[in-house]
């Protein structure tokens, strides 16, 4: 205490030694010492005496290693925690100890490959720190490291005693994989699931992921082959649903517009949820696709009334506006089947096929279609990175006091120039938005986005 007083530390840690000595006891005073080495900054010394308390509380290492997790959550603290503990993995006394806490110190240090590395070489000594795995993975999986997310879930699907079953495991394995972009990896995963746990919930999932990837990947066919076997052999709406969009969607972009109509068409009107309202708005689209105008307004008109969900709703109103609004008496013109033409290409992936048809009928056609044309045309060079040509299609929109589409496409405008980080000119459209159109769904974001921004550093006069 006197050596205290007068901040003579290392003088404490040697009386604290010679104590040590002269009772025969390694572990006395541990608590004053612990105390001093951390209020020193000297963490690796606390992490020692953690270490050595260990050898003589076998059944307080859950505590223990507690204290050295929470310890190595300081920041000035983690680095000297990790040294101490790969210091002590040489000596055997300590091992168990070091193979339970290690781990998880790499986790709070952010490296997630050396946690998994640590976690498996404690698993070699200790086959049962195999529990821990699932609790590694999920922490993992919250950091967004799925790839080691996913190699945990896979050694855990070869343990046993775990308190999730081996299905919970491999779908939450696939899961990680899919996140890490590893497809392939993840359709083997599924696969497992098909062949062990076939005709339960958990397979029928299986099944859907794997159509989902496929269709996610190009691979069409084998989509819709995924697709048939929920179709031909579930009677679950949820899964028909899923099913039923995949094969669809699948058999537009081969171009089977008559396959996938009569796959859209087995959707029943009784069901719920977005899925059902998906299926009736594509046959709608399918008909719009082929020039059906009118068949394809009774099916919008499915989708909005039945189905009020709000994004897909304002696609089924927008279409119907876009139909409406181009007919001429009863008749409609050929530039609308152009156009339509050209909105089937650009959801098969040829954009430079959709967008050469809309600069065309920009130019030639009439206002309903030719503000169509340059909001999607707009649309594809946001998506592309070519803001300059985003901004100025958008600005031939929103110029127009005409057009339904004017605010959004001015939001639009600032919404770029904010992504862009120039936060006065995106400020001066939105500004520009609530002066002519007040009133507006857009205007009312506007307001949003302005005081958002006024806590951004000014960019971009």
């Amino acid at each position: 205490n006197v050596l205290a007083e007068v901040e003579d530390y290392d003088g404490v840690l040697e009386v604290i030694a010679r104590g040590r000595r002269a009772i025969g006891d390694s572990t006395a005073f541990s608590p004053e010492a612990i105390r001093l080495y951390i209020d020193t900054g000297r963490f690796a010394g606390a992490v020692h005496e953690y270490l050595l308390r260990s050898v003589h509380e076998k059944r307080g290492l859950e505590r223990l290693s507690g204290e050295i997790v929470d310890l190595a959550r300081r920041p000035e603290a983690t680095q000297q925690v990790i040294e101490a503990l790969e210091r002590a993995k040489a000596r055997r006394e300590f091992d168990r100890l070091v193979s339970e806490v290690l781990w998880q110190v790499y986790l709070i240090g952010g490296d997630c490959p050396s946690a998994l590395e640590a976690l498996k070489d404690g698993i070699k000594r200790y086959s049962e720190l195999a529990r821990l795995l699932p609790s590694f993975a999920t922490r993992a999986s919250e950091m967004g490291c799925f790839g080691e997310c996913g190699e945990a879930y896979g050694l855990a699907a070869r343990s046993k005693g775990l308190h999730l079953s081996l299905a919970e495991i491999l779908l939450k394995k696939a899961e990680c994989e899919l996140r890490a972009n590893d497809l392939e990896e993840a359709l083997q995963t599924y696969e497992t699931i098909v062949e062990r746990f076939g005709g339960t919930q958990w397979g029928w999932d299986a099944v859907l992921a794997r159509a989902s990837i496929y269709r996610q990947i190009g691979r069409y066919q084998e989509a819709i082959d995924e697709a048939n076997k929920i179709i031909k052999n579930t009677r679950s709406p949820e899964l028909l649903a899923r099913a039923i969009a995949i094969k669809g969607d699948c058999l537009i972009q081969l171009g089977n517009l008559e396959a996938a109509f009569e796959t859209y068409d087995l959707v029943e009107l009784e069901w719920e949820g977005e899925q059902a309202q998906a299926a009736f708005f594509n046959l709608g689209e399918i008909k719009f696709y082929e020039g059906d105008f009118e068949e394809a307004i009774s099916y919008y008109n499915v989708a909005l009334r039945e189905y009020p969900r709000e994004d897909l709703a304002n696609d089924c109103i927008e279409r119907l506006m876009l139909i409406k609004g181009s007919k001429a008496g009863e008749t409609y013109p050929p530039e609308l089947k152009r156009l339509a033409e050209a909105i089937l290409l650009e959801r098969q992936g040829d954009l430079d096929g959709a967008m050469s048809e809309y600069v065309a009928l920009s130019k030639t056609a009439i206002e309903a279609i030719k503000v169509e044309c340059l909001r999607r045309a707009a649309e594809i060079y946001r998506k592309l990175g070519r803001h300059e040509l985003a901004i100025e299609t958008y600005r031939l929109i929103g110029d127009s006091l005409e057009t339904y589409f004017a605010p959004s496409a001015l939001e639009a405008v600032g919404d770029i120039y904010a992504e862009l980080g120039q936060t006065e000119k995106a400020k001066a459209v939105f500004e520009e938005l609530i002066l002519r159109f007040p009133e507006s769904v857009a205007a009312g974001e506007a307001r949003r986005k302005i005081d958002l921004l006024k806590n951004l550093q000014p960019t971009g006069s």
